[in-house]
């Protein structure tokens, strides 16, 4: 059986979709009623489940090797009969970072950039660049070679002053060679690290930092879009057979609006809140903007390179000056 994932290739209109969805979910039509139910698929390696509610929302829930997927949104009666659904995301970052003090034998008014390696290793081909001001850079590195598939759990540069990389940047060339041979651009996040204490008014000892970039695996997934039609009792998605249709029961339904339903549509209809997080000492850093580099901008050698196979060094990065590019 192919994958039971079919997706949609933007996730630009995952916060438009989250008000659709409240706004326009009511009571299933006659021609929807048949749907309405429970449903669940097993294969050797994996085990799914689909509930689709009365009032046309849904949960999805998927486990198998090392992918756990939770999702939720809309469905309806689609053209030529059927229905589709429609995922709605929490509009969040691919690249969480935290931002902490550094450690005592850290050079004052110096930034550590430190990559989770377990989490950046979902990512295709992550990027980065930095730099003194908010200018977009016009290359970025890659941080690790496209061969690397032996991770440790952190990924430390060198200290660079914080003035060096006042902006820094990030960003995955998963899909820089698109169809037909033509490459695509590069998505780009830029983040602005703010002075630390002191630093703006002259002090000679500006506090130490260090900055933990992550990587968001679920938002780096399409939205799940799939087509559904009931034969015979049983629900086909794309084709494929997931399973037979069983009633509802009114604790099923409690548990999946109060656990999976309503967290994910709340969370998406949420409005950001425009700045930064600061919790026990660690911030949390929020985009500047996002925008489009070319796949050629993806440039030199990786942050971070193997050694005989086995070792990972790092490679010094080099900060762009004012007027230069990087």
């Amino acid at each position: 059986m192919r994958a039971l994932f079919i997706f949609s290739r933007s996730l630009a209109c995952a916060a438009a979709l989250a008000a659709v969805v409240l706004a326009a979910a009511h009571a299933a039509s006659i021609d929807e009623q048949p749907f309405v139910g429970d449903y669940h698929s097993k294969t050797v390696d994996s085990v799914a489940q689909l509930v689709l509610l009365d009032d046309n929302r849904f949960c999805f829930a998927f486990m198998g090797g090392s992918m756990d997927i939770v999702s939720a949104g809309l469905w309806r009666a689609a053209p030529g009969g059927g229905i589709r659904l429609q995922e709605v995301r929490p509009d969040r970052t691919l690249f969480p970072v935290l931002v902490r003090a550094g450690s005592a034998q850290q050079a004052a008014g110096s930034v550590v950039f430190d990559f989770q390696g377990h989490a950046l290793s979902q990512a295709q081909a992550p990027v980065f660049a930095m730099a003194e001001d908010e200018r977009p850079p016009a290359t970025l590195r890659p941080l690790f070679p496209t061969s690397h598939n032996r991770w440790a759990a952190s990924y430390t540069l060198p200290a660079v002053p914080a003035t060096s990389a006042r902006y820094f940047y990030l960003g995955d060339a998963a899909d820089a060679s698109g169809a037909g041979g033509r490459a695509q651009p590069v998505k780009v996040t830029q983040y602005r690290l703010e002075p630390a204490a002191g630093e703006a008014h002259g002090n000679p000892d500006p506090a130490a930092r260090v900055v933990r970039v992550g990587f968001n695996a679920a938002q780096a997934m399409p939205l799940l879009t799939p087509a559904a039609q009931l034969r015979d009792g049983t629900l086909f998605l794309e084709g494929d057979r997931f399973g037979p249709r069983k009633p509802l029961t009114p604790q099923l339904e409690k548990d999946v609006r109060e656990t999976c339903i309503n967290p994910v549509l709340d969370a998406a209809q949420s409005a950001p809140t425009g700045g930064p997080g600061e919790s026990r000492g660690v911030q949390t850093l929020v985009p500047v903007k996002t925008f489009n580099l070319p796949a050629t901008a993806v440039q030199g050698a990786p942050y971070f390179g193997a050694a005989n196979g086995e070792e990972i060094r790092s490679a010094a990065p080099a900060p762009r000056r004012k007027g230069e590019a990087q």
